[in-house]
Formats: C-alpha cells, sequence, structure tokens
C-alpha cells in the first residue's frame, strides 16, 4: 500500500512539474552596419511620420546580417521596405510610439526569407530610438536605430522638424520550440531522487 502511495506521489511531482518549459528560438539572425538608405523621423502634428528610403527611391533599405542560427544559418543580408508609417504617444509610456493600425514593413533576408512586420512600435530614449514589431507566427524584429539630433518625435518641429537615423544594429527571431529550464530539471530531478530514496527505504523495511 504505501509503495503505491509513493510511486503516485512521483507520478504526480512528474506531471506537476512537465508543463514548466521554457520556448527557445529556432532561428534567429543579428543585424548590423553598414547600411545602404535612409530612415527618417518627420514632425506630423505630434505624431511622427517614419519613412524607409534606399539607396534609390524605389530600392530598399538594405544591410548585413551576420551570426545567423536555424533556418537564418548563412543569412549575409537583408532589406526593409514598406512605409511611411504614422506613430501615435502610447498611452502609459511617454517614450513610447505605436504604429497606425494596418501599418506593416517587409523584411527580406538574403536567403530569400521574406516576412512582414505588423504591430510595429518605436521606444526613445534621447538619440536612441528602438523599433520592434511582429513577424509571422511568433517572430520578433527589433532594430536599434541612432538619431542625429535626439529631438523627441513628438516635439519635431523647425530647425530640427526632421531627424536622420543611422541603423546601429537588430535582430530577427522566427519560430519557437520548447526546452526545459535547466531550474526546472534540477528540481525535477532532486524530486524523482527524494522519492526514490523513500521508495527504498520503505520496499527494504
Amino acid at each position: 500500500m504505501r509503495k503505491s502511495i509513493v510511486i503516485l506521489a512521483v507520478l504526480t511531482l512528474a506531471a506537476v512539474l512537465s508543463p514548466l518549459t521554457a520556448s527557445a528560438s529556432s532561428s534567429s539572425v543579428t543585424l548590423s552596419a553598414p547600411t545602404t538608405g535612409t530612415i527618417t523621423f518627420s514632425g506630423n502634428g505630434g505624431n511622427p511620420l517614419m519613412t524607409i528610403t534606399g539607396p534609390t527611391p524605389t530600392g530598399p533599405f538594405s544591410g548585413l546580417a551576420v551570426s545567423g542560427v536555424g533556418s537564418f544559418a548563412g543569412v549575409t543580408s537583408f532589406t526593409l521596405s514598406g512605409g511611411p508609417i504614422t506613430f501615435t504617444p502610447s498611452s502609459g509610456n511617454v517614450h513610447g510610439y505605436d504604429a497606425a493600425i494596418g501599418s506593416t514593413l517587409t523584411l527580406g533576408l538574403s536567403n530569400g526569407f521574406t516576412g512582414t512586420l505588423s504591430d510595429i512600435s518605436l521606444n526613445q530614449v534621447g538619440k536612441t530610438v528602438t523599433l520592434s514589431g511582429n513577424l509571422g507566427s511568433g517572430g520578433q524584429v527589433t532594430l536599434i536605430i541612432t538619431m542625429e539630433f535626439g529631438t523627441p518625435l513628438s516635439n519635431l518641429k523647425p530647425p530640427h522638424e526632421r531627424e536622420t537615423g543611422t541603423l546601429q544594429a537588430g535582430g530577427v527571431t522566427e519560430g519557437s520550440s520548447v526546452t526545459p529550464e535547466p531550474s526546472t530539471m534540477l528540481l525535477f530531478g532532486s524530486g524523482l531522487l527524494v522519492f526514490a530514496a523513500v521508495l527504498r527505504r520503505k520496499v527494504l523495511v
């Protein structure tokens, strides 16, 4: 009877701990300078307007891509196109801005991957602007942009009605896989050892 109770306790512990896992990106790539093209912010009645252009009026913004893993391994460059995008100040975040509903950008990688970036937001601290957005199912894109003057985006007006941004770094993740956390595995293993010791003692007695 006691043996059955101990075994049931072990199985219960396993069932409780098994869902405690963490998601890890299965594919990611780092975007870096130098880049070709411009990122421009301009005043728009308190709602900043972001424009991304390439070296030509019809060409996309482009740059290097390094350190790719998963399906992004071997990627050497990226392109970004779309917009312009109007942003409005985020409620509850004095440094944050959300893109107008329906705004998208198109990300392209040299390995043929093309994805649509949506739910785009900006966060500004001084001259640094962080752009982030969702890429497909579970994917994420983050770009770190340095502005020329650091004027608050909502206050862009003459003589600094326009700000030119320079891409400093960025990253792309796509997809996810379920990976057990080390702490969870340690707790799980410790629990099994304790119950195994108790079981052994009960059986020997």
